[in-house]
């Protein structure tokens, strides 16, 4: 006899035919590790998970802005603190220089390395950064976005680091040399002394600057740092709502195959024909 009505059996090819689904599902889940593979799953899980997508491509853009203005903040201040150094030794010349024991030839070899740390100091100024732009430009430096609403400058311009012309760093480290060459003592002297005074207050105003461009760089590695804790935290979200368990999600496949086979070897058996079920 043939077990079963056509309903019966319509209904549990019906279910097998769902758990073979339920399976594929948990199988995608495993190979993606997602366990949201349609919108419909979780319609309001899923609008989240679209502004958690957004929050992240704009973070990640904000990110490579700040590690470049980290990148350019940290040459900048590299450059400033070779500055100092720079200036440090100009005034140690200079005074030195004033001396009575200086001879005039260690006037004329103080003067040639004042010279080239003049020149020291505009390649200073002409620098590049990473991607071949000026470090210290001519106008003002290129405002950089960080953040929604959020913008910083990574170094300071050329003028206000440097000075421009005559009255520029370099300039007035070439007019201590000029002092220094005066075969007038008493010319010497006033020029090496008006010299020093010009170097002091440079050195003072350069200080400045490297002091607030410290703050301008530690503005930026605490906004290096909130992006890559909000960088955590977003991608925390995103797996509580899309992320699949994998170990319960095997074991799950597992048992329901299990389910599936025995299911299937009932029915095979129970439906099968043979001759003397024809016959009777």
């Amino acid at each position: 006899m043939i077990s079963g009505t056509s309903t019966r059996i319509s209904a549990e090819i019906a279910r097998q035919s769902a758990m073979s689904r339920d399976i594929a599902k948990l199988q995608e889940q495993v190979s993606t590790g997602r366990k949201l593979t349609s919108p419909s799953e979780d319609p309001a899980g899923n609008a989240q998970l679209g502004t958690i997508r957004r929050s992240q491509a704009d973070d990640a853009a904000f990110a490579v802005n700040t590690d470049a203005a980290a990148a350019t903040a940290t040459r900048a201040d590299s450059a400033m603190f070779s500055l100092s150094t720079a200036l440090d030794r100009v005034r140690e010349l200079a005074v030195a220089a004033r001396s009575a024991t200086y001879s005039e030839g260690d006037r004329r070899i103080a003067a040639a390395e004042l010279r080239s740390i003049a020149d020291d100091i505009t390649q200073m100024a002409a620098q590049k950064d990473s991607r071949g732009q000026p470090l210290f430009p001519e106008g003002n430096p290129l405002a950089i976005p960080i953040g929604e609403g959020m913008q910083v400058t990574a170094t300071v311009s050329r003028a206000q680091l440097f000075g421009s012309g005559d009255a520029g760093l370099a300039g007035i480290v070439s007019a201590a040399a000029d002092a220094l060459e005066l075969t007038d003592a008493d010319a010497r002297s006033a020029a090496t002394a008006t010299s020093l005074d010009a170097i002091t207050a440079e050195s003072d105003r350069v200080a400045q600057v490297h002091g607030e461009h410290g703050v301008r760089a530690a503005r930026i590695d605490a906004r290096r740092e909130a992006l890559s804790d909000r960088a955590i935290t977003l991608t925390d979200e995103r797996t509580a709502i899309e992320g699949a368990d994998v170990s319960a999600a095997i074991a799950l496949i597992t048992a329901k195959l299990n389910t599936l086979e025995a299911a299937q070897s009932v029915f095979a058996r129970l439906n099968r024909q043979n001759l003397f079920d024809i016959l009777g």
